[in-house]
């Protein structure tokens, strides 16, 4: 084909949506152009070179045995609610259902599709092992799709499935992938690393992701370049922090008027960030109040925390604390042996949370939650249910950021507007009215 028949309608200027250099030249050179929020049109430039990297994946995974196939898209809810997952993806997944009232979603991965598949048809061991993949689309309802193709509601997957007869099998069958996925990156001349990961939703094992090295991007990942230690920020570990060699002074009570951050509480103090401890306060699913405690210069990680309180009822040392109004907390040290001796750490551990995370928590608790304005409290909750449950949960956060609390309905309404003008919150300027009416009617 002549290269004047070629459909590529270039762009003089780039759209102000775009914010990364790959989206702005991606859409200038005629490569994709947007349909709606995450989802877009490959225009034929863009499929001929999706074609060819597909390529060089299948000659890869065929090297190791790969037997491609196709799933499909629509998924039962059954097989997500034996697994438990139904719920844990949560709002990130596309759900529907059909004339007959039968739950299905638009697969986000295809693990209960692929295990369902096999467990029926593979009668023997001598069957294995056995690596099935696919190349296909795949469907997520992130909450804010950026960057173009880096972040979208739908988007083409590669993902491959091993099964095995044994642990060995196992441990070989994640050798040729490594190997297969580092051969993909260097044929399509990439500059990347493989860091550890967390398995999120998909799971908690060994996982590694290749992170392609740029300067834009969704992920922050750290590194050694001294050794091969590489992991993202979900799974980076932190070294052990060594306290200063100092002499502890008696603990006393000091008023921090108007310090609403930490910042703003250590230079009231005139200490160093890193000697002040943070509290950070989560809301979960159960509708349970975390509070996350770390030192004042560190930020708590979404993830990690996830992962601990999934952890937690299998944690060997665990304080409870109770008040004399009948409030009760437990708390959970995350690094559970200070000492070798268990007894010592025990003891060392009483000390810590009497002295600071109980005297803390209480005063969150008595001063923070209590005081909230109840009539605000309902206004949240009827904002999360008729509206946008992300949106009042950010409301949430951000009501609970103010120190003294002292926000009443009156305010409520030019605190929702000046969050969604800053675009913190998904409300669009038509569908102010019905958060008006919602303060109105609360």
């Amino acid at each position: 084909m002549r290269t004047s028949k070629l459909y590529a309608p270039t762009l003089r200027q780039t759209p102000a949506e775009a914010e990364v250099p790959s989206h702005q030249l991606m859409l200038r050179a005629g490569f994709i152009r947007k349909v709606a929020g995450g989802v877009y049109t490959y225009l034929p430039l863009a499929w001929r070179t999706l074609r060819k990297i597909e390529q060089i994946i299948r000659e890869e995974m065929e090297a190791k045995d790969g037997q491609e196939l196709a799933l499909p898209i629509v998924q039962p809810a059954e097989l997500w609610k034996e697994t438990g997952r139904w719920e844990v993806f949560g709002e990130e997944m596309f759900r529907l259902v059909d004339r007959h009232n039968r739950e299905f979603c638009l697969g986000p991965t295809h693990e209960e599709i692929i295990t369902d598949l096999v467990r029926n048809e593979v009668r023997s061991y001598k069957q294995l092992p056995l690596l099935l993949y696919q190349i296909q689309n795949k469907y997520r309802d992130e909450i804010r799709p950026r960057f173009g193709l880096m972040r979208g509601r739908e988007f083409i997957m590669k993902d491959a499935y091993s099964f095995d007869k044994d642990e060995a099998g196992l441990d070989k069958s994640y050798k040729d992938m490594y190997d297969a996925y580092t051969n993909i990156f260097n044929r399509c001349g990439l500059t990347f690393r493989p860091v550890e990961a967390d398995g999120g939703a998909i799971g908690n094992a060994t996982t590694h992701e290749f992170t392609v090295l740029a300067e834009t991007g969704e992920s922050d990942i750290v590194y050694c370049e001294k050794c091969d230690y590489a992991a993202n920020a979900e799974k980076s570990e932190l070294k052990p922090i060594v306290a200063p060699d100092e002499e502890e002074l008696p603990l006393e009570k000091v008023n921090t008027p108007g310090t609403k951050t930490i910042e703003a509480v250590a230079e009231f103090l005139n200490t160093p960030i890193e000697k002040n401890i943070k509290a950070v306060i989560f809301q979960n699913e159960k509708d349970q109040v975390i509070c996350a405690f770390v030192r004042g210069d560190h930020e708590v990680n979404d993830v990690k925390l996830q992962n601990i309180v999934v952890k937690i009822e299998n944690k060997t040392i665990v304080y409870k604390v109770q008040y004399s109004d009948g409030t009760e907390i437990n708390i959970y040290p995350i690094e559970e042996k200070l000492y070798d001796d268990e007894k010592e750490s025990r003891n060392k551990w009483k000390e810590i949370i009497v002295k600071y995370v109980t005297s803390t928590y209480k005063n969150f608790y008595n001063y923070t939650i209590r005081k909230m304005d109840p009539v605000v409290c309902e206004i949240i909750n009827q904002f999360a249910k008729r509206y946008n449950k992300n949106s009042a949960k950010i409301l949430y956060n951000y009501v609970m950021s103010f120190s003294n609390h002292n926000v009443n309905v009156e305010k409520l309404p030019k605190i929702i507007y000046n969050l969604s003008y800053l675009n913190e919150l998904e409300i669009s300027r038509n569908n102010l009215r019905t958060v008006q009416k919602i303060v109105k009617n609360a």
